[in-house]
């Protein structure tokens, strides 16, 4: 008895100074998350818990001599969990690596539980966590509680060995295991919400609620990026205007719900075809602007026309029947040789102008 309050005592200690090492991780991750916004790379994912799994080795517990206890496996627990395979496989690699070059009795079944923990974290992941939804307090809760598992690699050491340390460290042992991943988990999520939140907040800012296109202030910030790099590149860029023939006459003759509906297939239209480095907004009520990068104004009429066709042969379903409708586009490019971004926009305003004088469901090219 104790023996396993000493042990117990040596590893609370042990856990104490990896708190600052799981804290460290876990900002470290938070980091790798804002930069991929979220969609942070399995490989760096097992990277980063496998560099920290092998830094707790450096100040181990040494429960028996050639058993060392410290917080690995929850490092590679969390790495699978959170990245998948590809990230448990390479934190396991690195950590297990390192346990090997130590030696000891222990280093079999250290490199064995480290597999054991990965296992356990794909599991968890494969029957917790649904692809496209976001990780839950819930799941971090489950997998801390299956974590005692990973103890069944002490039986590859010999059985009076496994024996001994399994009596002497069983509890204390997964006590720590089961705080550190409750601990390092729980950072882990919150840093997984914080991102979530950010992006949310973004989205909306720069998103269109109805359309889910750009928003103007989106529009306006790429057509910033588009105009220095044409100024210092001279990387051509053309711009798209359309707008929806009669929309008032449809919201007035089928509501507005109809008129939402519109928006939302014309919006599918612009993304289904244009291409994926193409800027889609909608910049007012029944206005929409495409910003075409490395194109030129040709290139760009082509495009519009080919929208405009699509638009025409689509049909939206109503309760009262089919619904059929158009749109009228201006097109206007950088190399006309304007002296503001305002210029080419105000250009393809007009050409946009044009198109609907011209008796709509038309494209008109920017004269230079």
């Amino acid at each position: 008895m104790r023996r396993g309050l000493s042990a117990l005592f040596e590893m609370t200690l042990t856990l104490l100074r990896n708190t600052g090492l799981l804290a460290f991780v876990a900002l470290f991750y938070g980091f790798a998350l804002s930069y991929w916004r979220g969609r942070i790379p399995p490989v760096c994912t097992g990277i980063i818990l496998g560099i920290g799994g092998l830094i707790t080795m450096l100040d181990p517990t040494e429960v028996v001599p050639g058993v060392f206890v410290d917080s690995r496996t929850t490092m590679v627990m969390l790495a699978a969990f959170f990245g998948g395979p590809v990230a448990g496989l390479v934190s396991a690699v690195i950590a297990g690596a390192y346990r090997l070059w130590l030696g000891g009795d222990g280093a079999i079944p250290g490199v064995t539980i480290l597999l054991l923990s990965t296992g356990l974290g794909l599991v968890c992941r494969s029957i917790l966590v649904t692809p496209g939804k976001p990780f839950r307090h819930t799941h971090v809760l489950v997998l801390t509680l299956v974590a005692p598992i990973c103890s069944l690699g002490a039986f590859l050491l010999p059985i009076d060995i496994a024996l001994k340390t399994l009596q002497e460290s069983f509890v204390p042992l997964n006590v720590v295991r089961m705080l550190g991943i409750a601990f390092l988990g729980s950072v882990m999520l919150h840093e997984h919400r914080r991102v979530e939140a950010e992006s949310e907040i973004q989205r909306l800012a720069y998103a269109d609620e109805l359309s889910g296109l750009n928003n103007r202030r989106s529009f306006y910030m790429h057509l910033d990026k588009a105009w220095e790099r044409w100024l210092r590149y001279k990387d051509p860029f053309t711009i798209i205007v359309l707008d929806i023939d009669y929309f008032k006459t449809i919201n007035d003759r089928y509501g507005h719900p109809t008129g939402d509906s519109v928006i939302r297939l014309l919006s599918t239209i612009l993304n289904a075809e244009c291409r994926a480095a193409d800027v889609t907004a909608r910049i007012g009520g029944e206005e929409f602007a495409v910003l075409m990068p490395n194109t030129d104004q040709r290139t760009g009429y082509v495009a519009a026309e080919r929208i405009r066709r699509r638009i025409e042969d689509s049909t939206l379903l109503l309760d009262t029947g089919p619904l059929r409708f158009t749109a009228s586009f201006g097109v206007s490019g950088s190399h006309q040789g304007f002296d503001s971004k305002f210029e080419i926009l105000s250009s393809a305003d007009q050409a946009l102008y044009e198109a609907k004088r011209d008796g709509r469901n038309c494209v008109s090219l920017h004269a230079a």
